[in-house]
């Protein structure tokens, strides 16, 4: 598929653009002879990008566009802006290079807010996000930064080992308006002990916290390598965490990635099915949950890095 003819464009010691393929704001390949004229969408290109409106997205639309480009192995160097999508180009805003300057850098709001059990991994968790390549981090446990029309511009949400209530009516409103429109969210260990009063949260989760024994070593089983959080493992991984069981088994309504062993430590209750990270796309954009990262060491530990990488990759893929 090419771009439309009027829409090439040749800047000074580089090569003419050709169209590989559209993407809508959200990241999600679009063929351009289907989009309204209104629609901003970008394609990507041998040079770069090739944007519509470009000052129209927000930084979560940009955040996933630049995670899909990121995936392929090219992050632009440059920008090609038509503000006027699929049409001619604008007299202000005549096709021309922009020099990437990493504004598309996907904004992550990782919220903290604890009002049962507190974890002292907390900070290794946020430090661990605040240094992931590609991501900007905002950490709050302010209930107030969840508002309608605040939460547009995160590419993800992570409840990282929240529990009890963390949010008031008008948070839990901007929560589902922000995932209903296509917003991502991903939960970090003690998140499925959060809002029990809420039935719309236990299904972002997927599952609710029933129990768990102490924390010690066990095995856990890949069920899904086909995924960015679980391609670097191995057929198994062991490691020491906290083995969260749920009241129920989500399988029925999530995709499972991964299981762990029940013979393998002590104190199981879920039988040869425990699933502990899964994900699911029912309530409007992405969710992820990996019941892993109880303890400090998790957040050094660089094959649950690669996990929480590979979740946000997903999350952020479009």
């Amino acid at each position: 598929m090419r771009e439309p003819a009027h829409r090439h464009a040749t800047a000074p010691s580089r090569r003419r653009v050709d169209c590989a393929f559209g993407l809508d704001r959200l990241g999600r390949s679009r063929d351009w002879q289907t989009a309204g004229p209104a629609e901003p969408l970008v394609a990507l290109t041998d040079s770069g990008l090739v944007a519509g409106d470009w000052n129209g997205f927000s930084a979560l639309e940009r955040g996933r566009l630049e995670s899909r480009l990121r995936r392929m192995g090219n992050v632009p160097s440059h920008v090609v802006c038509f503000c006027q999508g699929v049409g001619a180009p604008c007299a202000q805003c005549s096709p021309r290079y922009i020099p990437y300057d990493g504004a598309m850098m996907a904004r992550l709001l990782v919220y903290t807010r604890a009002t049962g059990y507190r974890h002292d991994s907390i900070p290794a968790g946020v430090g661990a996000l605040r240094g992931m390549d590609g991501y900007s981090v905002d950490a709050t446990e302010d209930p107030a930064v969840f508002r309608a029309g605040e939460l547009r511009d995160y590419a993800v949400i992570v409840f990282l080992s929240t529990s009890g209530e963390v949010l008031d009516d008008a948070g839990r409103d901007a929560l589902t308006g922000y995932v209903a429109a296509g917003g991502a969210w991903l939960g970090i260990h003690s998140a499925s002990t959060t809002e029990y009063g809420w039935p719309w949260f236990g299904d972002l989760v997927g599952a609710r916290f029933d129990q768990h024994p102490p924390v010690q070593t066990g095995v856990i089983t890949v069920a899904d390598k086909d995924h960015p959080a679980t391609e670097h493992l191995g057929p198994t991984w062991t490691r020491r965490d906290e083995w969260y069981a749920f009241e129920d088994n989500p399988r029925p309504r999530v995709r499972v990635l991964l299981t762990v062993d029940e013979s393998s430590y002590e104190g199981g209750t879920m039988g040869a099915d425990h699933p502990l990270a899964w994900c699911h796309e029912r309530l409007g954009g992405p969710s992820f949950y990996t019941a892993l990262g109880h303890t400090e060491e998790s957040y050094a530990e660089p094959a649950f890095l690669r996990h929480l990488r590979g979740a946000l990759s997903w999350l952020t893929s479009g």
